[in-house]
């Protein structure tokens, strides 16, 4: 059996949802899609916290394994600088409409304006604009954007009448001459403090983005690419100070087919997480920034193939091809065009509460890329 933090996010054909929460929805494996089984709860055990060197960290048992280019290796054996595998998972929920789930209240509203009822693209590439570059104010009801450039001023001033149907003010900023769009409306406050929560520490990802199909999570991580910027070209899609964004960055665009690499950067006391794209599998999912600037090449021609996926063979010997191993993209991956390996940066012990479960076939599933099985 497999043990993980009850917490720990998969992704799904119903979206991510934590482990807790999975209930018989199909999840990515080795094959297609697995289930799992034989919930059951466990007080405080000892765990291995496995960190990888592209930023991924993930608490499990350590009984349960992994695959390495020598083949299976159970993970509380693995030592710095292994590598384990990853996979691209390509796994799209299913076509659906998400609810919003919002009670409109248009009382003592200036302009009674409401929240679709449905997500929709359009709402998702707003939303993700105004967590980036927008603000919004309880006391007056205020949601303001601001005009980087005029493109990004339009973007904001057609996306604000598509969802909203009205059109947003703009206004100047006396001292530095800064220019914003913004609407008035405490309804629409009131939704956005929920759905993001109330300051940029402690923004969080809303709730009815965990289960909406791939193409409206990427719009709205599209929208908090304003927060993202170029660095030694390679784009960082978000370098803001909310982890919960930056992890739903990283595990949404993991299963889109990239391969990313966070990093906690620190500035005084200040902290910074960055979700950078490295490179791109051929099962990518289209993808760009909403500034044209920031569009980047991402090298495609750097992958070499290493053979089929390994497969779970009991004899434990190896499929891949040695010589297509030792070419080394980068010092911390091996690369394929769906496979590629990332090494270890530190396997320790923890104690904490887990969900021990089992898998129906396969005895394979993977977790935000790595590929663990029974």
């Amino acid at each position: 059996m497999i043990k993980l933090y009850p917490n720990t996010n998969i992704v799904t054909k119903e979206g991510i949802l934590p482990l807790s929460e999975i209930k018989g929805e199909r999840i990515s494996a080795i094959k297609g899609y697995n289930k799992i089984k034989d919930f059951k709860m466990n007080g405080r055990q000892k765990m291995n916290k496995l960190e990888l060197k592209n930023g991924y960290s993930i608490t499990v048992s350590g009984e349960a394994k992994v695959l390495t280019p020598e083949g299976p290796k159970l993970i509380q054996d693995l030592q710095p600088n292994d590598y384990v595998m990853h996979i691209s998972e390509g796994i799209k929920v299913l076509p659906k409409k998400v609810q919003v789930n919002w009670l409109n209240n248009l009382n003592n509203n200036y302009m009674p304006i409401k929240v679709p009822s449905l997500l929709t693209e359009d709402l998702c590439l707003w939303l993700g604009m105004v967590a980036s570059k927008g603000y919004f104010k309880e006391d007056n009801g205020v949601v303001g954007f601001k005009i980087i450039s005029k493109e990004m001023g339009k973007l904001f001033f057609d996306l604000t009448f598509k969802v909203f149907k009205i059109e947003p003010i703009i206004y100047e900023e006396k001292r530095t001459k800064a220019k914003y769009y913004y609407i008035v409306s405490k309804n629409v406050v009131r939704f956005l403090k929920q759905s993001l929560g109330s300051s940029a520490k402690i923004k969080k990802v809303p709730s009815f983005l965990l289960t909406a199909p791939l193409e409206e999570q990427l719009k709205f991580i599209q929208g908090l690419t304003l927060d993202g910027f170029v660095d030694n070209k390679k784009l960082i899609v978000y370098g803001g100070s909310s982890k919960s964004f930056s992890d739903f960055v990283a595990i949404v665009l993991r299963n889109a087919g990239y391969l990313i690499y966070q990093q906690l950067k620190t500035k005084g006391d200040k902290k910074y997480y960055h979700t950078r794209i490295q490179y791109k599998t051929e099962y990518a999912y289209p993808f760009k920034p909403l500034e044209e600037g920031k569009i980047v090449k991402i090298e495609e021609d750097c992958f070499v193939r290493v053979g089929p996926l390994i497969k779970l063979l009991k004899d434990k010997k190896t499929v891949m091809k040695k010589s297509a191993l030792e070419t080394k993209i980068r010092e911390d991956h091996k690369v394929s065009t769906r496979e590629y390996f990332v090494k270890v940066k530190d396997n320790s012990i923890v104690t904490q509460k887990n969900v021990s479960f089992s898998l129906e076939r396969d005895k394979g599933m993977v977790i935000n890329s790595l590929l663990i099985f029974e």
